[in-house]
């Protein structure tokens, strides 16, 4: 109804304004109070960051030799369950969300990656960049 009221520039923008912050409001609610964002954010830090980084090195210690085969010869489910034996060994093992935690493979090794970005870098149209 408003919208339909709004006949000049000017009361157009503030409607459209009104919405976005309206929208923005609800959305911000809706991660903070239904989906626990600050929850989320915290078991993050303790996965990856300051205080229980623990993880990360006891998932490379038990995972180590798996992920030093050829991208081909990895176990996806072999890696997943190596990830799995690291939560639950880990400092995070009663995290509420240590069952978020998974892994993915791609094609190629991190040093691939890393060559293709400088490349593309250094290409004259870097925004086509392909990873795959």
């Amino acid at each position: 109804a408003e919208l339909r009221e709004a006949s000049d520039h000017r009361s157009f923008m503030a409607v459209i304004e009104g919405a976005f912050r309206l929208s923005g409001a609800s959305l911000l609610r809706f991660l903070l109070d239904q989906m626990d964002l600050r929850g989320r954010l915290l078991s993050l830090k303790h996965f990856f960051f300051v205080d229980k980084a623990d993880l990360l090195g006891q998932f490379l210690d038990v995972a180590g030799p798996e992920l030093e085969k050829s991208p081909e010869k990895i176990s996806l489910s072999r890696v997943q369950a190596l990830l799995g034996l690291a939560v639950r060994t880990s400092s995070i093992a009663d995290d509420p969300y240590r069952e978020d935690i998974s892994c993915t493979l791609q094609k190629y090794m991190t040093v691939e990656a890393c060559q293709r970005l400088v490349i593309a870098e250094r290409a004259p149209s870097a925004s086509s960049l392909d990873l795959a």
